[in-house]
């Protein structure tokens, strides 16, 4: 690789993982360090590089930026302690603790790490519907419509996304993460 694309593609992740690390309105002594409180501030992240359809309510800036997380309670709660004091997109964060699959259109972020294929279908058309932004966290979820999909890999976390399934949904990915990020397509898409 040539010394000059090198140095393109490594200042990007770079600058993307300064952008991760950089976040004072959480005291490092709330969280500890581990894959869940990674995942946590990646969240967060990740809306600053995806935008809403102009007329989503993402853009209210009265009403708070509501974050789901389905069949998690302990990942909702670091939720909540991480976002006791910070924002998303400027608002205020509310974050649901879901036991059930929800509506996605209440949602504007939704985070599940495993659900049954139907579970996770059924979910992944009424978040397209809703303009819902889905962050998974399982093997296949990007393929199958998940937008962004965290997995670990050599002992570290990585993401890819699917450009078909945000396209779908209405939503815009920046091309900074879309460069770092390992990009997939939705099965059957062309």
């Amino acid at each position: 690789m040539p010394w000059r694309r090198w140095f393109g593609v490594h200042s990007t992740l770079v600058s993307f993982l300064l952008l991760l690390l950089a976040s004072p309105a959480v005291d490092a002594a709330d969280l500890p360090v581990d894959a869940n409180s990674l995942r946590g501030v990646w969240l967060e992240r990740f809306t600053r590089f995806v935008d809403w359809p102009a007329a989503h309510r993402v853009h209210d800036s009265s009403v708070p930026f509501e974050l789901c997380v389905l069949a998690d309670a302990d990942f909702a709660a670091l939720l909540n302690t991480l976002y006791a004091k910070q924002a998303i997109k400027g608002k205020a964060v509310r974050v649901h603790a879901l036991t059930a699959p929800p509506a996605p259109s209440v949602c504007d972020l939704l985070f599940f790490a495993s659900a049954p294929a139907a579970t996770r279908d059924a979910l992944l058309e009424q978040a397209r519907l809703a303009h819902t932004l889905v962050v998974s966290a399982s093997p296949g979820f990007a393929e199958a419509g998940s937008h962004i999909n965290l997995y670990e890999e050599d002992g570290y976390l990585r993401f890819e996304i699917n450009v078909d399934a945000t396209q779908q949904a209405g939503l815009t990915v920046s091309s900074h993460l879309l460069k770092i990020a390992r990009v997939v397509r939705q099965k059957g898409a062309r």
